[in-house]
């Protein structure tokens, strides 16, 4: 029996499907990301309306929803795959969501295999983009979260309520806590910028 899309899923499929510009520009983000795979199983985080499968063949698309196109429903924090099984984890606009980040890197640590890689597109929070984001989007932003707080996610919360996302800080100081926090990465997610794979 096919499972019907969740109502926000749904939505965002009709979206996509109305506005050319935003599929040119994801669409751009999508190849990109599947260039940079490395062969083997991908786990799609937040998978969404099921954009990585049409360009991968190994991809198991996971979301927080429920949707035909999607393979399971999983939490980010709390991924039901085995240890070292993946060669990839992609997220496009997903991290800026999760309750604690840090929690999400260290269950990517466990599930990727040596050399996996986390790739990811996030939307840049920056002074400029602030007031944008605070006037036209439709979820909060909260700029001064600390990305490297630990805890326990709350399973009661709605994850698209409270966005966690924290004002670029000095990278050094940054990578430092992160490798020191996840310390099977070599290397931080960074703007732009080229990452290391974790061992």
């Amino acid at each position: 029996m096919e499972r019907a899309a969740s109502a926000q899923l749904a939505d965002h499929r009709g979206m996509w499907d109305r506005k050319p510009v935003l599929r040119l520009v994801y669409e751009d983000f999508y190849d990109r990301i599947a260039a940079a795979c490395r062969s083997g199983r991908t786990i799609e985080i937040g998978g969404g309306i099921g954009n990585l499968k049409r360009r991968l063949r190994e991809v198991v698309a996971t979301d927080i929803q429920s949707a035909p196109w999607l393979d399971c429903v999983a939490d980010a924090q709390r991924l039901p795959f085995a240890d070292a099984c993946a060669a990839n984890i992609v997220m496009v606009d997903v991290l800026h969501h999760l309750e604690f980040p840090l929690v999400f890197f260290r269950e990517a640590a466990r599930v990727l295999r040596p050399g996996g890689r986390v790739l990811m597109v996030e939307p840049a929070i920056t002074w400029g983009s602030t007031a944008f984001y605070r006037l036209f989007h439709h979820e909060p932003v909260r700029t001064s979260a600390d990305v490297l707080e630990d805890g326990s996610p709350d399973p009661r919360r709605d994850p698209y309520d409270s966005n966690r996302r924290s004002r670029r800080s000095s990278p050094p100081a940054s990578a430092t806590a992160f490798i020191a926090s996840v310390p099977r990465c070599e290397s931080p997610p960074c703007n732009g910028s080229r990452s290391r794979p974790i061992r």
